[in-house]
């Protein structure tokens, strides 16, 4: 198997405006309304890129939990990774997953992760190195530990190094096209 190529953005000196950051269609099984219960209850900024039905329901939401989200809709890719470059750490809690783009694209800018542990996730989350899997089965439990680990500023750095490091060794464009070629000679 060949994983999905990622073009490798690097670390952004960009100052920080959200603790997190997801990417995705706004559909139930992505799970954008947990992080906004989380985001309220435990005072973070979320930015939420990304379309689909479950817009309106969850700006709604938003709104009634008085949560500090900032919703762009959908971007353009060069436009998205700028937006993802504002955050500390891309969160992606999707009860099933394959190997998302996003993820690969957040990783490839040093943002850790937060996910569920879905199999696509899990597939490139290293539970404490290049980022962080979250138990999403207990809403009180998952707000908890996403907030332990935004708290927990000390491994940053060092998670953020090794985001980078995996993408570029495993997920780079350039490394999937090497790959293919030589399974194609």
């Amino acid at each position: 198997m060949i994983p999905n190529g990622v073009q490798i953005l690097g670390m952004s000196n960009q100052p920080k405006e959200f603790d997190l950051v997801t990417v995705s269609r706004l559909v139930p099984w992505k799970n954008v309304d947990l992080l906004i219960r989380i985001a309220a209850k435990k005072n973070l900024k979320l930015c939420v890129i990304g379309d689909g039905p479950e817009n309106l329901k969850l700006r709604s939401l938003a709104t009634e939990l008085n949560a500090q989200i900032t919703f762009t809709g959908a971007l353009a890719q060069d436009k998205v990774g700028q937006q993802v470059a504002k955050a500390k750490y891309f969160a992606l809690l999707s009860t099933y997953e394959g190997m998302s783009f996003a993820l690969l694209e957040a990783l490839g800018a040093g943002i850790p992760a937060i996910v569920s542990n879905a199999a696509g996730n899990v597939a490139v989350i290293k539970n404490g190195l290049n980022g962080y899997v979250v138990d999403i089965s207990n809403e009180i439990s998952c707000g908890n530990s996403i907030a332990e680990i935004l708290s927990s500023a000390s491994n940053y750095q060092k998670v953020s190094e090794s985001a980078l490091q995996s993408v570029t060794e495993n997920y780079s464009i350039d490394v999937t096209l090497a790959k293919t070629e030589n399974k194609l000679l």
